[in-house]
């Protein structure tokens, strides 16, 4: 069996819900920093971007929520990133 119709196939089934996850987390991301710059002066996405400590929470936490499907979890990470 070639490895490429297993990629094809791999892609056309994994990749549309990860994709939603991405899209889903990411949103939710956007609005709590929405949320945390109209509470805290002189945040800008900026200052966050130099932060490394906030761009590892955010990764990790990123990694854990597009590979996650329970609410609950999701609700934890969004608010500790």
């Amino acid at each position: 069996m070639s490895v490429v119709p297993l990629q094809v196939a791999f892609e056309n089934i994994f990749t549309p819900p990860i994709e939603k996850r991405k899209k889903a987390w990411l949103e939710q991301l956007a609005e709590v920093l929405t949320e945390v710059q109209e509470r805290v002066k002189d945040l800008t996405p900026e200052k966050l971007v130099e932060n490394e400590a906030f761009v590892t929470v955010v990764m990790h936490a990123s990694q854990v929520a597009i590979r996650n499907h329970q609410q609950a979890k999701l609700e934890v990470l969004r608010n500790r990133a």
